[in-house]
């Protein structure tokens, strides 16, 4: 599950990225007065296991960057893949070549 951020307003390539997949959220930041209900919308969404592409006016994107940040939930420009965790060492299986 991954937050994304999107700064701009090309709904169709946002609603291709949410088309058919039901853990899938987009979230428009439009304008100020509306910047907290989304930042609330995304965590929500967080909570319940889903990945959300915020999207929209820049001041709002950064706001909810700052919030998610607060709280420990990284985010991720839109285009690229979240960063898995590093693997922990294992010890190697023999094969056929060792």
């Amino acid at each position: 599950m991954a937050i994304l951020i999107y700064q701009g307003f090309e709904g169709a390539k946002v609603f291709k990225w949410c088309r058919s997949h039901a853990n899938r959220v987009t979230v428009l930041f439009p304008a100020e007065p509306f910047f907290d209900k989304c930042i609330e919308r995304v965590l929500k969404e967080h909570r319940e296991g889903k990945d959300v592409l915020a999207w929209g006016d820049r001041e709002g994107l950064n706001r909810v960057r700052a919030a998610m940040k607060e709280r420990g939930i990284p985010t991720v420009p839109f285009g690229e893949q979240p960063k898995k965790p590093p693997q922990t060492p294992t010890e190697s299986t023999p094969t056929l070549f060792q």
